[in-house]
């Protein structure tokens, strides 16, 4: 999947195609996502950059209550380690002190 959709030419179907796949499996941690975790951690920056764009974009036009924007925020979480600046940190960090409190 994330070889046919490569970032680098069509950013936009892969955030698609990742939110879609992670919504419909429970567990993120699970060995295919780990070796797809892998490969979107070697891709070049700009490619991650590109694929955090459309996630970000994916994450806003999200509803408040859908699985997409947790799913998008922990997709960012992997892909933009390293980057300057993956859009969603704030979030990402709000969402990291209430998950400490449960």
């Amino acid at each position: 999947m994330i070889r046919r959709a490569y970032p680098a030419r069509y950013p936009a179907e892969l955030a698609d195609e990742l939110l879609t796949w992670a919504t419909g499996v429970l567990d993120l941690w699970i060995r295919p996502w780990r070796e797809a975790f892998d490969f979107l951690r070697k891709l070049p920056a700009d490619d991650r950059q590109r694929l955090s764009k459309a996630l970000v974009d994916r994450y806003h036009s999200a509803a408040a209550d859908s699985p997409y924007r947790l799913n998008a925020l922990t997709l960012l979480g992997v892909i933009s380690h390293g980057l300057d600046e993956d859009g969603l940190s704030g979030e990402r960090l709000k969402r990291l002190d209430t998950l400490s409190r449960q």
